[in-house]
């Protein structure tokens, strides 16, 4: 912190706040980014002036406000060319006199609080890496130093950072007209550093754990993973060719992953599951992670690439899906979604019904005699069934025509079964003339839209039989008797009797004609309706004699 007690009514000084940056002796970043600005104005500080109400904990809430320097981590003194491989001892950010500041009231003071960043030792390693400490959120503390725009080119110069500095004397400088020079040290203090290790190895019997006789692997790429100040940090690492072991060394308290880099013709077996097949790894200060090993086994990869449609129709069946021949002695394990498997569980083919929800999902596990493994799925589209609909004019009388209409309109095809599935017609609606009793029964459509074919929809046609009429007289007749017609059957809804000339004479069973003529004679016509249906013509023949 930096405190200017009772510097209220007056403009501030042009402030130079130096810092050690390198070591050359022991090739040593100190502080490599400086961060998190702040002021307060307030009564001065009691006692010797020293502040005692703000820490990194609390900074934020005990501020007024926040300001950004006009210089952040910039070659001190200034001009000093920046040599990545051998840098300048010193760097500084600099304060412009009032910049940002609001006015200070007389007799208070103001003071600036600000963090320097110790040089993660493990980062500046790490030859390279430094650049990514110029992108945001670092870059706005000083980090476009490490590479462009302000710098041509990354730094790739690798270096100690300040763990490995523990004893050195380095130092804040300030440097103000009016104010003098100030020296402050800055507390190296000894981290210890965490280390993550283990080995690559040939998991030979593919069990995911290493046993007695499994070789290591050497020249396999380990990766290791973490963020700081909100960047990411990837690190690479080399498995050593004698025993197939890696170890990240020096790392500081934080989370970190670690995974491999697969090589062709092996399959990764650990760590489980896989994916992802890593590790995370929360580590604290000296803490040592050990046994964090990978496992694989070289083998060739069967072929999981499914052979099934790309649609089917809801609740078909016998459809099928097929992976490439593994070989003898490989297993094969299936699983469906949306649909049922009906045949050929545990091998290369299987036989599937689909169900109604899109899409299928058909998936595969292959493993072969030798223990190497591949996973698949395909989605396959269901489409929909036409719903078809079936009906008819029913009840019909003996004789009459059947209608038959379907549902819905513009299906590609049409098909109607007759009760004894007999196709008898391919369009939308039908109709069959001359009902016998014999064409009762369920007729039957099935429709297809181009893609699908509906369930069957049914419609029941009843047929009534018609009524037998019988007509009689008293045929001959004298002229001028009566001629007495009978029908039947008896009981009958209506009657209807009808004269030579079919002119309609009577509406009851039987019917009396007195006083006969010769003009009466011929032939006399019933028709009976037993409330469904009508009888055909009944005829009866009188002859009429004249006196």
């Amino acid at each position: 912190m930096l405190v200017l007690d009772g510097y209220g009514g007056a403009p501030l000084p042009n402030i130079d706040i130096a810092f050690d940056f390198y070591a050359s002796n022991k090739n040593a970043i100190f502080v490599d980014l400086i961060r998190n600005f702040s002021y307060k104005i307030r009564d001065p500080y009691p006692g010797s002036g020293k502040p005692n109400d703000v820490f990194p904990s609390n900074f934020q809430t005990w501020r007024t406000g926040t300001f950004t320097p006009t210089v952040i981590n910039r070659t001190f003194p200034v001009g000093t060319p920046d040599d990545q491989a051998n840098p300048p001892k010193q760097a500084y950010w600099r304060l412009t006199p009032n910049a940002g500041l609001p006015a200070i009231p007389a007799g208070q003071s103001i003071a600036f609080y600000f963090e320097a960043r110790l040089a993660p030792t493990f980062i500046w390693w790490q030859a390279g890496q430094e650049y990514r400490l110029n992108a945001p959120p670092t870059n706005a503390l000083g980090g476009d130093r490490y590479g462009p725009p302000v710098y041509p080119t990354n730094w790739t110069a690798p270096h100690n950072g300040a763990s490995q500095t523990s004893g050195s004397s380095a130092h804040f400088y300030l440097e103000s007209p009016g104010i003098g020079q100030k020296k402050i040290p800055i507390p190296i203090p000894t981290e210890p550093p965490g280390v993550i290790q283990g080995t690559k190895y040939n998991d030979l019997n593919a069990s995911g754990t290493r046993e007695m006789g499994e070789p290591g692997l050497g020249g396999w790429t380990i990766n290791l993973l973490t963020t700081i100040d909100g960047i990411t940090f990837p690190f690479s690492i080399t498995t050593l060719v004698t025993d197939g072991s890696y170890a990240f060394s020096n790392l500081v308290a934080g989370t970190y992953t670690i995974t491999e880099v697969l090589q062709s013709g092996w399959t990764q077996t650990a760590p489980t599951p896989i994916p992802p097949g890593s590790y995370s790894i929360v580590l604290g200060d000296d803490d040592i992670a050990s046994v964090r090993d990978f496992g694989n086994m070289n083998c060739t990869i069967p072929d999981c690439t499914i052979t099934a449609p790309a649609s089917v129709c809801a609740g078909s069946t016998s459809n099928t899906a097929s992976v490439p021949d593994a070989g003898v002695g490989a297993t094969y394990t299936w699983t469906i979604t949306n649909g049922t498997i009906t045949a050929g569980q545990g091998t290369r083919t299987i036989t599937w019904t689909a169900g109604s929800v899109s899409p299928i999902t058909i998936g595969i596990t292959v493993t072969t005699s030798a223990g190497c493994q591949c996973t698949g799925s395909k989605n396959v589209t269901v489409n929909a069934k036409p719903i078809a609909s079936a009906a008819s004019n029913s009840p019909v009388c003996e004789g009459a025509t059947i209608n038959l209409s379907g549902g819905p309109a513009l299906m590609a095809s049409y098909a109607w079964y007759d009760p004894n599935f007999n196709l008898i017609a391919s369009t939308q609606n039908h109709a069959i003339p001359n009902a016998t009793l014999a064409m009762a029964g369920s007729y039957t459509l099935i429709v297809n839209d181009g893609t699908c074919t509906s369930d069957n929809a049914t419609t029941l046609v009843t047929v009534n039989a018609k009524p037998i009429a019988s007509a009689a007289s008293n045929s001959p007749v004298c002229e001028g008797a009566t001629i007495n017609l009978s029908g039947g059957p008896a009981l009958m809804a209506s009657y209807a009797w009808y004269d030579p000339n079919f002119n309609l004479i009577a509406s009851t069973q039987n019917h009396a004609i007195p006083n006969a003529t010769l003009a009466m004679a011929g032939s006399y016509t019933l028709i009976v309706n037993d409330g469904t249906c009508t009888s055909d013509n009944a005829t009866t023949l009188v002859t009429v004699n004249a006196k």
